[in-house]
């Protein structure tokens, strides 16, 4: 892979339907904001707010969603389809914890 190649791979988008039925675009966290959120350090596993509040606005493409504007249900799978498109599922993100917060499977779907 060749940079031009690289910069498009890291722009590309993929479409989710939300638990309601909410079609919306995402992309893949940027850099910047990923270190933001490890930034936070044990802050991100006891407060998800503070990862919501990095990880919507940078990563949800369309349509421009305030977080009180999103069902809970619907932000879980959301939050857990951003970290999964990024390729980081497997991996300890947004907290050191092994497992995904409460309520999300690694599928992206509620219980």
């Amino acid at each position: 892979m060749n940079v031009d190649e690289y910069k498009k791979w890291r722009q590309k988008t993929k479409q989710v339907t939300l638990p309601s039925g909410l079609t919306v675009t995402i992309r893949q966290i940027p850099t910047l904001t990923m270190l933001e959120i490890l930034d936070l350090g044990e802050t991100a596993a006891s407060k998800p707010s503070a990862v919501a509040e990095k990880l919507i606005p940078a990563c949800l493409v369309e349509p421009k969603l305030k977080l009180d504007e999103i069902h809970p249900r619907d932000l879980l799978v959301l939050l857990q389809e951003i970290v999964d498109f990024s390729g980081l599922t497997d991996m300890p993100f947004p907290a050191k914890a092994s497992t995904p917060a409460p309520g999300i499977t690694r599928k992206g779907h509620g219980p």
